[in-house]
């Protein structure tokens, strides 16, 4: 399922970068855990987020930097591919293991204490050369963090508009 997610507000205040977006359900918590585990080599930091009715106000660090541009595409997907896409990879195993594991299970029912992630990745499902930043000292960020979720993969894939993608999934038979 595609996270539908609008913008309402995407500024700079200070020194912190404010974005409120249209989805409370939005997992900052996850987001936490997975920057602090790995994508804190990438990622901008979340330093506090707040519901406001049906918004969320999301208070990020505030990186300075540019829009990749097409002289950096090569290097922007090399450092997907190599880094960033693995890193997800191994979030969803670990995550799947410690849902699992014993320590989380209730003595009542032997059920997960903690969300099962089985079955599922947790990805991000904006991945577009608008959305990450380059900074002076030619370090790349991914800045759409509202689009970083799990994603189980009953029914079709986020996004599977393209024909390509619908050709691709009706062979899965999804």
């Amino acid at each position: 399922m595609k996270n539908v997610t609008s913008t309402r507000l995407n500024e700079k205040q200070g020194n912190y970068w404010i974005k409120i977006i249209e989805d409370v359900t939005w997992d900052a918590e996850e987001y936490r855990q997975y920057y602090d585990a790995f994508g804190h080599e990438f990622l901008p930091k979340l330093i506090d987020y707040e519901i406001l009715g049906s918004c969320m106000k999301l208070k990020m660090e505030y990186i300075e930097g540019d829009s990749p541009q097409l002289i950096h595409y090569a290097a922007v997907l090399r450092y997907l591919s190599y880094k960033i896409i693995p890193t997800l990879n191994e979030w969803s195993r670990l995550r799947k293991i410690k849902s699992n594991h014993p320590l989380h299970l209730s003595s009542q029912d032997k059920l997960p204490l903690t969300l099962i992630k089985d079955n599922r990745i947790y990805m991000h499902d904006d991945l577009k050369f608008n959305n990450f930043l380059i900074t002076k000292n030619d370090k790349l960020y991914l800045m759409d963090i509202n689009s970083f979720n799990w994603h189980d993969f009953n029914g079709l894939p986020p996004d599977c508009t393209l024909p390509f993608c619908q050709t691709i999934v009706s062979k899965l038979d999804v």
